[in-house]
């Protein structure tokens, strides 16, 4: 009887910790919202690195842009999810959107983009036209 008791007590103390901690870390890591997303549906404005698990250049890309004091979004366009939510929203087709790619966004909307970055010449003109890094 008394053992019955103590496993009950154990399992309650158990119960009344573990579900805590599991709402928190679902809460935290698995229904978290898009940062993107949000800015967009929000009307905000940002830009948008486009990287891919298979790209040799995004490190390089991303650098310059910090380099140049562009602040971005990274989007990995593996997660389909919100990779295609995200294209949808700024209606840019996204069979040509390559990895690596610059997508600016205005007031949620689509403002320019700049794809399959392979020349950085090419890429800090871009940053320059549009005055990306630039604090108003």
């Amino acid at each position: 009887m008394e053992t019955k008791k103590k496993i009950a007590m154990w399992s309650g103390l158990i119960l009344v910790f573990l579900v805590p901690i599991c709402l928190f870390l679902y809460n935290k890591f698995v229904d978290k919202p898009s940062e993107i997303l949000t800015t967009i549906n929000n009307g905000g404005s940002g830009v948008i690195l486009v990287v891919d698990v298979n790209c040799d250049t995004c490190g390089e890309v991303g650098d310059i842009l910090k380099d140049n004091n562009v602040e971005y979004y990274e989007l990995e366009k593996f997660n389909t999810e919100e990779f295609s939510n995200v294209m949808r929203l700024i209606d840019l087709d996204s069979r040509y959107v390559k990895a690596p790619s610059l997508i600016t966004i205005v007031d949620g909307e689509l403002y320019s983009y700049l794809l399959e970055i392979d020349n950085k010449a090419e890429l800090l003109a871009f940053i320059k036209n549009y005055h990306l890094g630039e604090t108003e």
